[in-house]
């Protein structure tokens, strides 16, 4: 088995590197981000540098969410981390897609944590 996860795990290198979208291109070539009175000229590529560790751990505390190292393979985690990593940026796309509204923000994110709820749900259906 960790043959399989050395190859989900370098499938999952390269699907990232080369395969996924600047999920901050919707914002155009650049754009401001504003925080209170402080404001910064960004381009699609800084932000996805800046955002990166943002999302490498979101995408890891949530694959702890259904894996666990004593009940599951390696490869079992790395394929969730890779899925979960991909549901993310898909995300950002979207709300990038609406300029960052606030209602798109929140609209997602419960749509997001309602998801997780069912999905938990009915694995705890089946699991007992």
């Amino acid at each position: 088995m960790r043959k399989l996860y050395g190859i989900i795990a370098v499938v999952s290198i390269l699907v990232r590197q080369f395969v996924l979208p600047n999920p901050f291109e919707p914002l155009g070539e650049t754009f401001t981000l504003s925080i209170k009175d402080f404001s910064i000229s960004l381009t699609p590529a800084v932000a996805n540098l800046i955002a990166e560790p943002a999302l490498h751990a979101i995408a890891f505390a949530v694959v702890g969410i259904y894996y666990s190292r004593e009940n599951h393979e390696p490869a079992f985690g790395s394929f969730l981390y890779l899925l979960f990593y991909l549901i993310h940026i898909g995300l950002i796309y979207i709300i990038s897609s609406f300029g960052f509204t606030p209602v798109a923000i929140v609209i997602i994110l419960v749509v997001y944590v309602i998801a997780h709820i069912s999905v938990n749900a009915l694995i705890n259906k089946f699991s007992y």
